[in-house]
């Protein structure tokens, strides 16, 4: 979120990146991960956005998806071990109460 702004260009994607290889390592997941990189993406509407780059020997294609699954998780882990705020983007909508006929 953006209470993080200070943090999220240097500190958080150095300890999100450690969270991840340490995630990787009790899952076995980081013998076939060639390079993981975690980076400041955008500034968004309602949050500050990170990207997690992991490229995999070929070997592992067939359970990419329960990689790429594992690896949401354990973003969402780490966020919660650090208490950082995962924002939503918000709608507000106002109602106007119609004339009485």
């Amino acid at each position: 979120s953006y209470s993080l702004q200070e943090l999220v260009t240097s500190t958080i994607p150095m300890m999100l990146k450690d969270f991840l290889e340490k995630k990787m390592e009790q899952e076995a997941y980081h013998k076939n991960c060639l390079n993981l990189q975690v980076e400041f993406f955008q500034a968004n509407a309602s949050s500050l956005d990170l990207i997690v780059l992991a490229d995999f020997e070929g070997q592992v294609a067939d359970i990419a998806k329960r990689i790429e699954r594992a690896i949401q998780k354990w973003c969402v882990e780490c966020c919660t071990t650090n208490d950082w705020e995962i924002p939503f983007p918000q709608l507000t909508v106002h109602h106007t109460p119609q004339e009485q006929k």
